[in-house]
């Protein structure tokens, strides 16, 4: 008895301290055709550079949703839209991630482990719209850099969704203050 009473304290330890019971963000995946009104889809790449990384480092990429009024993210203990892209460590070419979103802004997250090495942290995803937010590209140890490869990115969205490709546009982008982090604690 004792053991099962330990067993459901850690695990209801771990839902609070996991910061996100509840996430808006989906994958795009090749079966959908087209784009609701009430939602956005972002798509965004990430390269890996082996040489620059531990091989048993995966290299990881995370956007919170925005409020730019407030200047911080909008994610709380128990619900967080949270876009999270992760490549295998070793790994060294582009891949491709597509989510559909709330409309609003996504900031670089406080919460990736590397800074951002850019001159904008923060990118729009309008409702109805696809856009690409760009490709993110470790920097070293501690930094990631963000490029655009537009032309890649649209020969990726042919290949997936033939009918949206014209649809695609880069992210307005701007840079916001991070704003505080949060941390869920029972």
């Amino acid at each position: 008895m004792r053991r099962i009473i330990s067993l459901i304290s850690l695990s209801l330890l771990c839902l609070s301290l996991s910061a996100c019971l509840t996430n808006s963000v989906r994958e795009f995946t090749a079966q959908q055709v087209h784009i609701p009104n009430n939602e956005s889809v972002i798509v965004l790449a990430l390269k890996n550079v082996p040489a620059t990384l531990d091989a048993k480092t995966p290299f990881a990429v995370t956007l919170n949703e925005y409020d730019l009024t407030q200047k911080k993210i909008t994610g709380n203990c128990w619900h967080n839209n949270q876009v999270s892209a992760v490549v295998d460590a070793g790994s060294d070419q582009t891949r491709f991630f597509a989510f559909r979103v709330p409309p609003g802004f996504y900031i670089f997250s406080g919460f990736n482990v590397r800074r951002l090495n850019a001159s904008a942290n923060t990118f729009e995803a309008p409702a109805g719209k696809l856009v690409y937010l760009g490709t993110f590209q470790v920097d070293g140890k501690s930094h990631v850099s963000l490029t655009e490869e537009l032309a890649s990115t649209r020969e990726f969205v042919k290949t997936q969704w033939p009918q949206l490709e014209s649809e695609l546009n880069l992210a307005t982008r701007l840079q916001a203050p991070a704003g505080p982090m949060f941390l869920c604690s029972p």
